[in-house]
C-alpha cells in the first residue's frame, strides 16, 4: 500500500463487500462508498460533486458507471469524469485487498 502522503484504513472484509452490492462508511468527514465492478474495487465519495446528491443510490452500469439519482449526472468510476457534464468529477479513493480486508487511501484535509 504505498500512496505519498495517505492514511490507509481498513474499510470492510471483502466476504462482507461481495456480500452487499456497495458499502458506505464514514471516513473522516467524508462518505466513502465502496463496491466491486468486474472484480476491481471502486472506491468514491458517495456525495454527488454537483448538488450533493447520493451517487450510491444511483442507478449502475454499463462497466463502472453511476447515475446520481438527483439530476441523472453520469459518472465513470474508473476516472471520475462526468460523461454528462465536462468539468464535473466524482473524487475517487485508492483501494487495495490485503489479507481478505479492504483499505481505502484517505487523504486529510491538512495533507
Amino acid at each position: 500500500m504505498t500512496e505519498p502522503n495517505a492514511d490507509w484504513v481498513e474499510f470492510s472484509t471483502m466476504q462482507e463487500l461481495r456480500s452487499k452490492r456497495i458499502i458506505t462508511r464514514w471516513i473522516g468527514n467524508q462518505e466513502v462508498a465502496v463496491t466491486i465492478h468486474d472484480g476491481t474495487i471502486r472506491a468514491f465519495c458517495s456525495v454527488c460533486p454537483h448538488k450533493g446528491g447520493p451517487l450510491h443510490e444511483g442507478q449502475w452500469g454499463p462497466g463502472p458507471r453511476v447515475r446520481c439519482p438527483w439530476h441523472g449526472y453520469v459518472f465513470d468510476l474508473s476516472t471520475g469524469e462526468c460523461e454528462s457534464r465536462s468539468g464535473l468529477h466524482a473524487r475517487l479513493f485508492s483501494s487495495v485487498e490485503r489479507d481478505g480486508k479492504v483499505f481505502v487511501a484517505f487523504r486529510s484535509p491538512h495533507s
